[in-house]
């Protein structure tokens, strides 16, 4: 704010103080005088009051009469000033970490005993024939039981088994019966046959196909082994396979687990009936 509207808003505050003509005057028509030994205490107040307004009068340039001239009526404004909201924010007491007292351990002791030590004797390893499982192409085949011919001629010393051809009429001579001769129909399977046969001459697994096509159209197929191809129990039934039949036969210790399609199950039946 500048010294001039200072001085201004000074007079103006000034100007609302109401004192009387008599005391102005008074101020106005001061003079000095001697000083007297005894000054009582109102005319002390007096006195520092009218010093200060000569004070003020004289540094300011100020008038005691009313600036008449432009302003004719004064009026004061007050702010009101916000209220300042207080909260009263309770205190929540937080629980104190408490120290965990570490237990007393007992101190534990291992004992270690020594077992004794056992000494056991190396034994021989037995040495045993692997078993060669029978192929039926498809064709629902039992778990074969009973032992195979012994690779082993006769002494501890051990022959491995020779591979060897057979042609069909050899194995049928290794069977016993010609199974050809039995089926109304030629035979179109191998002509030779495969097999691992030991030093008795006996094949470790005989299970051999023969395929046949029937003069009826049919074609028939026949898993062959003197091993135990299905239970026994099964000899002489018929059931039906997907497109055909499995029929089941055992003659002259020889199995036949035959699977025929394009025909019936009566001439199926017929079939295994003349094996």
């Amino acid at each position: 704010m500048e010294d001039k509207e200072f001085i201004a808003q000074y007079k103006k505050d000034f100007d609302s103080i109401g004192a009387s003509d008599e005391l102005k005057n008074t101020v106005k028509n001061l003079k000095p005088q001697k000083p007297r030994r005894v000054v009582t205490p109102f005319k002390a107040a007096i006195g520092t009051v009218a010093a200060a307004v000569m004070i003020f009068a004289a540094v300011h340039d100020y008038s005691f009469e009313k600036d008449t001239s432009g302003v004719i009526s004064e009026t004061v404004v007050f702010t009101q000033l916000p209220e300042a909201q207080f909260e009263i924010v309770e205190k929540k007491d937080v629980p104190k970490p408490q120290k965990a007292t570490p237990k007393p351990q007992k101190a534990s002791v291992v004992i270690v005993t020594p077992e004794p030590v056992k000494t056991v004797a190396p034994q021989p390893e037995a040495t045993q024939p692997e078993a060669t499982e029978a192929e039926n192409d498809g064709i629902a085949v039992m778990a074969i039981e009973g032992n195979g011919p012994s690779p082993r001629n006769g002494g501890s010393e051990y022959i491995p088994p020779s591979v060897e051809m057979w042609t069909i009429e050899e194995y049928y001579t290794y069977l016993g019966t010609n199974v050809s001769q039995k089926i109304a129909g030629s035979y179109t399977g191998a002509q030779t046959l495969e097999f691992e046969v030991g030093a008795d001459g006996v094949p470790l697994d005989d299970t051999a196909v023969l395929n046949f096509a029937m003069n009826n159209g049919a074609t028939v197929r026949i898993t062959v082994s003197k091993l135990v191809l299905f239970d026994a129990s099964l000899s002489g039934t018929v059931t039906e396979a997907g497109n055909g039949y499995n029929a089941y036969k055992v003659s002259g210790g020889v199995y036949y687990n035959v699977y025929a399609t394009n025909t019936t199950k009566d001439g199926v039946t017929d079939l295994i009936n003349n094996l």
